[in-house]
């Protein structure tokens, strides 16, 4: 199937997940009536394929990051993704509680929340495969001196540097359709009538803030690695001489090496970073700014 076909069928599976079941009970029915709940059907059909469309990309990256760089052992990451899910369902359990008119919610949001993981398992693996890289690296190469095949690895540099970019952009994505979601069922909760206090757009920030630093957690660690061992093979391969006087082809090689290994477009990366990291976090400042959005 296509990437278009498969965005499709993500599209359906969201929008039949909202709606099968939902005349079952009159509150249900009756919330399924509201042109609010059709909008937060289509925005949940886009949120799940936007998943399916983001997942495909990152599993293209994943396979490449593990066809370019040494295997890595999987019990860690199993042992991380494991207290990740454990971590993101307590503080799930701190959200304050909120009864939905709709039928079988819990369910939809079990379902959801599995689909969910399951888009974002190529991106969490391949962070992995880089972070577990870097450090390997870093441990076979002391402060100062050169790694063997030192071409080989700024090449994996580079190549790690944008499959990170990918995948953190890709991450923010999914995590942000989900912030919007949850925006698009907030006004349709309210348009039944119960009052802004029962869902104020506060918890939406708060849900956001949530997704915004687990994000922060699985990706600054791996950047701040893979700069510092940019910067590391900048140093090695150009050294400072020993009499303290540099001549000009050591500028010239220098400012070469740090332009190869793009550490002069370090504000850039910082803005990039930061805007990724904080995606969700913006995504929900619009619902808390604009209380009556509808999305």
């Amino acid at each position: 199937m296509t990437a278009a076909a498969l965005g499709a069928a993500g599209f359906a599976i969201g929008v039949m997940l909202c709606r099968i079941g939902s005349g079952r009970t009159p509150p249900s029915a009756e919330f399924a009536r509201l042109p609010e709940f059709s909008v937060w059907c289509v925005v949940t059909g886009f949120e799940v394929a936007l998943w399916v469309l983001c997942g495909l990309s990152a599993r293209g990256v994943e396979r490449d990051i593990k066809a370019r760089l040494p295997p890595a052992p999987l019990w860690p990451f199993v042992v991380v993704l494991i207290a990740l899910v454990v971590a993101v369902r307590i503080g799930l359990l701190l959200y304050p509680l909120i009864r939905m008119p709709l039928y079988a919610m819990q369910v939809r949001q079990s379902i959801l929340q599995a689909l969910g993981l399951l888009a974002a398992f190529p991106a969490l693996l391949g962070t992995w495969r880089i972070q577990a890289w870097l450090r390997s690296m870093s441990a076979l190469t002391r402060p100062g001196q050169t790694p063997r095949r030192p071409g080989k690895v700024m090449s994996d540099l580079l190549f790690v540097r944008e499959a990170l970019r990918r995948l953190m952009v890709l991450f923010s994505l999914m995590i942000g359709a989900v912030v919007f979601a949850t925006g698009a069922l907030r006004s349709a909760y309210l348009a039944v009538g119960h009052p802004h206090a029962d869902f104020p757009a506060v918890s939406v920030l708060l849900f956001g803030g949530l997704f915004t630093a687990m994000l922060a957690l699985l990706f600054v660690p791996v950047y701040v690695d893979q700069r510092a061992f940019r910067r590391h093979m900048r140093d090695s391969l150009s050294r400072f001489p020993r009499d303290g006087r540099p001549a000009e082809d050591w500028y010239a090689q220098r400012e070469r090496l740090t332009g190869l290994l793009q550490l002069n477009s370090g504000a850039l990366e910082a803005v990039q970073v930061t805007t990724a990291v904080l995606g969700p976090l913006l995504g929900a400042l619009v619902t808390l700014f604009v209380p009556d959005l509808k999305i």
